[in-house]
């Protein structure tokens, strides 16, 4: 017995080593109080040994690896890219999820909740949140690969599971609604921000703005009708309070819009894609950066999407589309061309679209069209350029702080990618098809609803496993969001 559970279990092992080998090769960019340190705790020796112990035990799994043997021997040389190469036949082995995959995940959870207990109480970093870093921060260079392969990933279709058996839905809710106003009410809690300075990077031009408005130039035409709306809210909360607090606001809306969406592809799934949109790695580039209208902007954009998808209340679905258009111009057009490309290849490829969308797509193309003629004119200027592997790396360890990188939640919304309707597929497909063309491509990941199809995979696994997982997800943004302050206002 004890032989055929160690067998079974031999490539999850594997690919645990491996990660961790991958992790010590290149180094963990560590960010703490807004400093970015890196590369931190490189050990190429010990990620070789590793990579050595992960291949023997794949090996033992199955002899005929023995002829990866060159392969792991140039692991010596390169420990990065010969654990990444390993790591595919581990995955390819790996099958249901072992009992100590479930007490290592349960360890690393216990190990991130004492850095916050002991960084809250006493205001000091400590090294219990290394573990929870190397598997969530340390495969950076795997996330441009997994992006990639959801494409092919998403021509898988699974029908969407029932949640029928979820009776107390409502007391789920106090999960997200919890979360979404956690994350963003940290970074300016008296106890982690006592100087009350803004930790947002772009919070100084909303501020700005609302002290001397200005109703022309390439940052009021981009988002006027946020502004607007900003300036109404600065008129009865006053003008620092409605910059300071903003996202706190915005981090309840992203939340309230992906529960919609939810609810529009499998009732009961509400509360779940809100409290992984709370604790996503888009939100919490958003927090870092501040960028208050492009989240106003998809957070209406995909309460339209969650109308489309029921095919209701046409009028307010192509509403809310102009919202996000006059909040955030580049997030809208985005999202917009690819439900409207959605539409036109169903007409083209199957000749039978629901009138509903057809609708939908007549009132909202024709702006489209203009609005993507001024972007490609220069008028609404867009960081068009060759992009390279190396830079997207660069961008999810560097920019905004590493906020954008955490591997597991890219993997869990790959693998939801199969149960999620048609139009949320075409959207993530052809929006990590424009990546290598555009000069910023954090700001196409975090645009997308990634944490619909992670939503999906999360609940269809086993709570042994899925339980964990969640709370990882959460102590990493609680982590995150505590870092968002700067050392020197700490």
């Amino acid at each position: 017995m004890i032989r055929v559970y160690h067998y079974k279990s031999l490539p999850w092992i594997s690919l645990v080593l491996l990660s961790v080998s991958a992790s010590l090769s290149s180094g963990l960019y560590i960010t703490i109080n807004r400093v970015t340190y890196y590369p931190y705790f490189q050990y190429p020796f010990i990620s070789f040994l590793l990579t050595f112990i992960a291949f023997a035990l794949l090996v033992l799994s199955d002899r005929r690896l023995l002829i990866l043997t060159p392969i792991t021997a140039l692991g010596y040389l390169n420990p990065t890219i010969v654990s990444y190469i390993l790591m595919i036949p581990a995955l390819l082995k790996v099958k249901r999820f072992p009992r100590f995959l479930t007490a290592l995940l349960s360890a690393i959870d216990a190990s991130g909740i004492s850095w916050i207990i002991i960084r809250i109480v006493f205001g000091v970093n400590t090294y219990f949140s290394v573990p929870m870093l190397i598997f969530t921060q340390g495969l950076a260079y795997a996330i441009p690969i997994v992006l990639w392969l959801g494409i092919p990933f998403s021509l898988i279709k699974e029908r969407a599971f029932s949640m029928k058996g979820n009776k107390n839905g409502s007391i789920y809710l106090i999960v997200p609604t919890f979360l979404s106003l956690l994350i963003p009410t940290l970074p300016i809690l008296h106890i982690i921000n006592p100087a009350r300075i803004p930790e947002t990077t772009d919070w100084i031009y909303y501020h700005g703005w609302l002290v001397d408005q200005v109703y022309h130039g390439w940052f009021f035409d981009t988002r006027p009708f946020f502004l607007i709306f900003l300036l109404g809210l600065s008129k009865v909360v006053g003008t620092w309070n409605a910059s300071y607090y903003i996202m706190v606001l915005l981090s309840a809306l992203y939340a309230f819009s992906a529960y919609e969406l939810g609810e529009s592809v499998v009732k009961g799934m509400g509360w779940l894609s809100a409290a992984l949109a709370a604790i996503s790695p888009m939100f919490m580039t958003f927090l870092y950066s501040g960028l208050d209208a492009n989240l106003f902007s998809i957070a209406m954009m995909f309460l339209s999407l969650s109308l489309v998808l029921r095919k209701r209340k046409l009028w307010l679905a192509t509403l809310l589309s102009y919202v996000a258009l006059l909040s955030h111009v580049y997030a809208w057009a985005q999202l917009e061309a690819g439900v409207l490309s959605y539409f036109l290849f169903t007409l083209i490829a199957k000749r039978d679209i629901n009138p509903y969308f057809i609708k939908y797509a007549l009132f909202t193309s024709p702006i489209f069209i203009i609005g993507l003629g001024l972007i490609l004119a220069g008028i609404f200027p867009a960081p068009i350029t060759l992009m390279t592997f190396s830079a997207t790396v660069s961008q999810l360890l560097i920019l905004s702080w590493g906020s954008a990188n955490n591997i597991i939640y890219y993997v869990l919304s790959i693998l939801g990618l199969k149960y999620t309707p048609d139009l949320v597929k075409w959207i993530y497909a052809i929006s990590i098809l424009g990546l290598p063309f555009i000069g910023s491509s954090i700001n196409i990941i975090i645009d997308l609803p990634l944490f619909l199809p992670a939503a999906l995979a999360l609940y269809s696994y086993n709570k042994r496993i899925s339980i964990p997982v969640f709370l990882l997800l959460s102590i990493w943004s609680v982590y995150m969001s505590i870092n968002t302050v700067p050392l020197k206002f700490v």
